[in-house]
């Protein structure tokens, strides 16, 4: 009986289909979409990864076809795009069905290279495969054409090859005694992560709270030191600023960085300017000169007061609640054993694994009740805590109705809308009884 199926090689495989003169621009493609690992096709659909927004894009969106044109140097495609663009397409196409996935794949940029991850849950590992080199034969890893390929790497002079969590854990026993909650630790580490792993789902802000001497500015400038060369700083008003845009120091900062922090930011004497601390992180476009820029910014504010919930009632818009969340910090610094935080390239490169397998671990950022619950009443949190608690132990439907009841009139807004906003915050943050929805780990307490 002849075998079902029978194929031939095809030779001609690596040449352009169609021959125009000029194959620079097909070579353009292969160095920078196909060698990098940047085509693949999955659900049918065909791929392509726009690195100017470590986002990956549909082959017959705008933005994929706009990437395409800008990568193959096509200055004059309006005269006929669809003629122009067929020979390119049709190559593209034959590319991304050369590697088809199961998913989109997911990849970090350190130094010169991409490396996509092989997750093994089980063993709580990574292995890191290398994409062909960014840059071949160069000596400095800050070299300006990194940034053209390898869009905002970390600046590492070693990479990464395998990981088992929670690896040395030099950083993370430094920082672990920072954090009323180990909790907590979880949800500062998915933070971090979800701005090192490309695809970035959805940038987030975090606001670490808390009186001075509690740990944040020590946070932050581990950050810093950890992301160096796709972390930036903007001035601490930037986030209060009255005017309606933000300025060109912040647009530029957020255009060109992974993650932004903003080190104290003063909620006693001004008001946040929510347009300004949506757009930050919003993944939105922003104008930088006569051109619009799409970001994928994360945002780390450190500061010694809670939002006025009555003052700025658009806090608890769902544009906002799907951005942030609010971490207590409330251990004195000064009760921590005196020390330095490792700042070697090992331990530096140690904790960005950590953070990016607890990324890879969790789908939406992993919360704890209390921190969802500051989250969600802020300002009133002196209040809430006076009436709900924090539990391990099941809770019933009535608990459920009765914690939802109490924050519903403390922020004043439907008690429908109360688990609704804090699913924004976090999935993991609501659970379900015969299909009625109730915040997870909170019950009233019992006098």
């Amino acid at each position: 009986m002849p075998p079902s199926f029978e194929y031939t090689i095809d030779t001609a495989w690596t040449k352009p289909m169609v021959d125009t003169g000029d194959n620079f621009r097909f070579k353009a493609l292969t160095e920078h979409f196909y060698n990098q690992g940047l085509l693949c096709r999955t659900q049918q659909e065909n791929f392509i990864f726009i690195d100017t927004s470590n986002s990956w894009c549909n082959l017959a969106s705008h933005e994929a076809m706009a990437r395409i044109v800008d990568v193959a140097e096509m200055k004059n495609v309006s005269v006929s795009q669809d003629r122009a663009m067929r020979s390119l397409s049709r190559w593209v196409i034959k590319r991304c069905n050369s590697r088809v996935t199961d998913s989109l794949p997911i990849s970090v940029c350190v130094g010169t290279r991409r490396f996509e991850l092989d997750i093994d849950d089980e063993t709580r590992s990574i292995r890191f495969i290398e994409c062909r080199p960014l840059l071949h034969d160069i000596a400095n890893v800050a070299h300006p054409g990194v940034s053209q390929i390898c869009i905002m790497p970390i600046d590492f002079d070693i990479l990464p090859v395998s990981f088992i969590f929670p690896g040395e854990g030099t950083i993370m026993d430094y920082i672990g005694k920072l954090f009323v909650d180990e909790r907590d630790l979880v949800t500062f580490l998915w933070h971090v992560g979800n701005c090192i792993l490309d695809p970035v789902s959805r940038p987030r802000t975090l606001m670490l709270v808390g009186p001075g001497g509690t740990g944040k500015s020590t946070l932050m400038n581990l950050l810093m030191n950890c992301l160096i060369g796709c972390c930036s700083i903007i001035p601490n008003g930037s986030l209060t600023t009255t005017k309606d845009e933000m300025s060109g120091d912040v647009s530029d900062a957020i255009s060109s960085s992974r993650m932004t922090i903003c080190v104290d930011v003063d909620l006693r004497k001004h008001k946040l300017n929510m347009s300004v601390f949506k757009n930050i992180s919003g993944s939105d476009f922003i104008r930088i000169g006569y051109n619009y820029i799409k970001t994928n910014c994360s945002l780390t504010i450190g500061t010694n007061d809670l939002i006025n919930t009555d003052e700025e009632p658009d806090y608890l818009s769902d544009a906002i609640m799907r951005r942030v969340v609010t971490i207590h910090m409330n251990v004195d610094a000064m009760t921590v054993p005196p020390s330095a935080p490792p700042e070697t390239s090992q331990s530096r490169l140690d904790f960005i694994c950590a953070c990016v397998y607890i990324r890879s671990r969790y789908d939406s950022i992993p919360v704890r009740p209390y921190t969802v619950l500051l989250t969600l009443c802020n300002s009133k949190m002196n209040d809430a805590i006076e009436l709900i608690e924090e539990t391990h132990e099941p809770i019933s439907a009535y608990e459920g109705y009765e914690v939802i009841l109490l924050i519903s009139y403390m922020l004043k807004i439907p008690p429908e809308s109360v688990t609704s906003k804090a699913r924004l915050v976090s999935t993991f943050s609501v659970f379900t009884i015969n299909g009625v929805s109730y915040l997870r780990g909170l019950r009233p307490i019992r006098r």
